[in-house]
């Protein structure tokens, strides 16, 4: 079988193509390019950090709110006036302890007349009893 000149060039060159190919694959397979794989999967290359020892930093910086655990209203029994405070917002407190100091001049002005009359009743006790 005779084939035409213009075709023996043609498949010669794909042959010597094809065979060029073949030999840069199996170079690269020899080398562990990336044609080499392993359990099927591409080896990729990987940066590497050498390990050493330094200090920890022990600052952690967190953007937030304080919440009371409970809330609670407090009412005066008698209206008055705030002398003083002991407390500020946010303060631990223990039961009994004096959180602020009302002045309540009513109950001023009956403490003062119950201590007149206690005076005067002595007063009395005495009188009778010269």
């Amino acid at each position: 079988m005779t084939l035409p000149r213009n075709r023996k060039l043609l498949l010669i060159a794909g042959v010597a193509v094809a065979m060029l190919l073949l030999i840069v694959i199996v170079s690269r397979v020899r080398a562990g390019g990336p044609a080499h794989t392993n359990n099927g999967r591409d080896v990729v290359p990987a940066a590497v950090a050498v390990a050493q020892r330094t200090a920890i930093g022990n600052s952690f910086s967190v953007a937030g709110e304080f919440v009371p655990y409970q809330e609670i209203e407090m009412h005066a029994k008698v209206t008055g006036y705030v002398r003083k405070i002991n407390v500020d917002i946010g303060d631990r407190v223990k039961t009994g302890q004096v959180l602020a100091v009302l002045e309540v001049p009513e109950l001023m002005a009956q403490l003062q007349g119950a201590g007149a009359g206690v005076r005067h009743s002595q007063q009395e006790v005495m009188r009778a009893q010269n």
